[in-house]
């Protein structure tokens, strides 16, 4: 099963990209996760190929709060999320419109997620349109809208987050909520949430 998770936004996705596999995607931008490269060129070097002024680099790098200090790094130097931040350059340097993640939130800790999260705010305020393939519905609450759930090759839900998590046999839930399908068949009234701060609250209201 995959999961796919799709920001609105005024451009409308051709069906035949939700039936098939991330390769469909790609004629429509760019995979970021798939650019490719050396492990052994500089950051300089691999952003350079399409010959692009050294001040819309750094100016791109001051957007992402990225140091210039890795423009002499090699690829195989940086750090996992250094490096995603890196792609992310390399396809906004190039003006692509349309940024395809292919389970971009692997390998991050929770601050590098967080930190993740809002540069994609960002990139979504400037107009940017992110797809998201992902199996991680915590990362994509955070992130996303509307959510695409492609099973056996069929969509078979296409609604916001809020509306999927209610729903049953769908996919499988994250332990928050079935931490409160649990409590709530002991009658604790919990609402479902993916929040774990709002679940607290939930908790101490109930409790209160």
């Amino acid at each position: 099963m995959e999961i796919m998770y799709v920001n609105k936004s005024n451009i409308e996705l051709k069906t035949t990209a939700l039936y098939g596999d991330v390769l469909d995607l790609i004629d429509m931008g760019v995979d970021v996760e798939g650019i490719e490269y050396d492990d052994n060129w500089t950051v300089k070097k691999f952003l350079s190929n399409s010959l692009l002024a050294k001040k819309r680099i750094e100016n791109v790098f001051k957007y992402l709060d990225l140091d210039t200090k890795y423009l002499n790094w090699k690829i195989k130097e940086l750090s996992k999320v250094t490096f995603k931040y890196v792609l992310l350059s390399h396809a906004l340097l190039n003006n692509k419109k349309i940024l395809v993640f292919e389970r971009f939130e692997i390998g991050l800790s929770n601050k590098e997620r967080k930190n993740i999260v809002q540069i994609i705010k960002k990139l979504k305020n400037d107009g940017i349109t992110m797809i998201f393939v992902t199996k991680d519905l915590l990362f994509a609450n955070q992130i996303v809208e509307n959510i695409i759930v492609i099973k056996n090759k069929k969509e078979v839900f296409n609604d916001s987050i809020d509306k999927l998590i209610t729903k049953k046999n769908i996919i499988d839930m994250p332990p928050v909520i079935k931490f409160v399908e649990c409590a709530n068949k002991k009658k604790a009234g919990l609402t479902y949430t993916l929040d774990h701060k709002e679940l607290l609250k939930d908790i101490f209201r109930e409790v209160v």
